[in-house]
């Protein structure tokens, strides 16, 4: 009866590793499907999209609808002394 119930238990112990890994495999399977989705959603916009400034947007929006982030943005680098970034566009958290 005592080597049964050792027998259960290692199995039991067994079987809740076994669903802990699964659990954390299917988190990281949703996280590079929503990569996925997110790449196949901004390649779908480069390839129609004629306006530049839509676009941006576009690529953003989908970062942060899709992709899960908290926000996107794009800038263009300046040729200037300070080496500074434009902001052209953005999407997601504001304080």
């Amino acid at each position: 009866m005592l080597a049964e119930n050792n027998l259960l238990r290692k199995k039991l112990a067994s079987y809740q590793a076994l669903e802990s890994t699964l659990l954390k495999t299917e988190e990281k399977l949703k996280k590079v499907n929503r990569t996925l989705k997110t790449l196949q959603l901004c390649n779908e916009i480069l390839i129609h999209e004629k306006e530049e400034a839509r676009l941006l947007k576009d690529i953003c929006e989908i970062i942060v609808q899709i992709g899960g982030y908290r926000m996107a943005w794009i800038g263009f680098a300046e040729e200037n002394e300070e080496k500074s970034i434009k902001i052209v566009t953005y999407s997601g958290f504001e304080e």
